[in-house]
């Protein structure tokens, strides 16, 4: 930069050139964006599955449908953990990480179809 004005910049390049820069064409390109992490939203559910339903074989297909779906943030990683045993059941967590509280219905409309069509079968 050589000379900062009232109406334009005059700007130098490495090469030597000089040049004008009018205020009003920068000013007319400004663009922002939100940060992302300020929209991150994570949700945790405790789901109750039978025992006999093989609960290692439905974390893994679980934790497909959701790293494959639209609405699951691609770089954060869903965690689904066995959180406690009973006698018939375990108790899974299951944190999801959307942008927008609508992903994170979106989701968990998932993880109730997924649900359904397993313990119905």
């Amino acid at each position: 930069m050589i000379n900062p004005g009232y109406l334009s910049i005059t700007l130098k390049k490495d090469d030597g050139t000089v040049f004008k820069v009018p205020y009003s064409k920068i000013s007319g390109n400004i663009s922002s964006t939100k940060s992302e992490s300020k929209l991150v939203l994570s949700h945790r559910s405790l789901l109750e599955v039978p025992r006999k339903a093989n609960p290692f074989s439905m974390m893994q297909e679980l934790r497909n449908i959701l790293v494959n779906s639209p609405w699951h943030i691609s770089y954060l990683e869903p965690q689904i953990n066995k959180v406690d045993e009973k006698e018939d059941n375990i108790i899974l967590e299951i944190v999801v990480h959307s942008i927008g509280e609508e992903g994170i219905e979106k989701l968990q409309i998932l993880i109730e179809e997924y649900l359904e069509q397993t313990t119905i079968s």
